[in-house]
């Protein structure tokens, strides 16, 4: 049983390999996502900043302005999957490690269980031969 236990808690442990290299992939797509919406917004500010003199030029700049401001927004909306995302995958990474964590505890209990028992048939059997010696010293002295 207990070995049954130690292989349990390895196909946990890659288990919970798994579940951290989920949560390291959300957290870098929701890194690049930030940085690309960082860009997104330094793009936009830097097309805002100068002064246009020139009718075309500034039509042009607003409409890529709405443009990205538009995008800006839709990325936005997606900045809160990101994060539910990243906290799906966390809280499965912390199940996987308590579940880790419980299976180990109870086979280290089981083994333990298993060495105090070996170790009462053990005293039990020295007990007995005890007894038999001391009833053979005893019996031939009568």
């Amino acid at each position: 049983m207990t070995e049954t236990l130690k292989r349990l808690a390895r196909i946990q442990r890659i288990h919970q390999d798994q579940a951290r290299e989920h949560l390291a992939d959300a957290t870098a797509a929701q890194s690049a996502h930030e940085a690309r919406l960082l860009a997104l917004d330094q793009q936009v500010q830097a097309v805002r900043a100068p002064a246009v003199s020139d009718v075309d030029d500034l039509a042009r700049r607003h409409a890529f302005v709405l443009r990205q401001e538009m995008l800006r927004r839709r990325m936005t909306g997606q900045s809160g999957q990101h994060d539910r995302r990243v906290a799906t995958r966390r809280d499965a990474l912390l199940s996987a490690a308590r579940q880790v964590q419980v299976t180990e505890k109870f086979a280290t209990s089981m083994a333990e269980r298993d060495a105090e028992a070996c170790d009462r048939d053990e005293q039990r059997q020295l007990d007995e031969r005890g007894v038999q010696g001391w009833m053979r010293r005893s019996g031939g002295a009568s």
